[in-house]
């Protein structure tokens, strides 16, 4: 199983937003901080639970940098790594 950090692409295993990628934000006690830029924007992350995930191959890194760097990422930026992601 692949390792899970920040940026991360993971999918959702349970739950209504079963089969949906995301990217992760943060990671604390078990659990994750998760955003696709669409519906769960930045502002608004999704809370889950680490086992109800599962990570995939691959990571967006140039978001990873500025989550640690505490610089400004947009939705955008976020949806569009995704995007990419899926059409690989």
């Amino acid at each position: 199983m692949n390792t899970l950090k920040i940026g991360s692409f993971v999918r959702s295993k349970q739950g209504r937003d079963k089969d949906n990628i995301y990217i992760v934000k943060r990671i604390f006690d078990k659990k994750l901080e998760l955003v696709d830029g669409n519906g769960k924007i930045l502002s608004k992350p999704k809370i889950k639970n680490i086992k109800h995930i599962e990570a995939l191959d691959g990571s967006a890194d140039k978001i990873a940098e500025k989550f640690k760097e505490n610089k400004n990422v947009f939705d955008a930026e976020v949806y569009s790594a995704i995007r990419k992601f899926k059409n690989q």
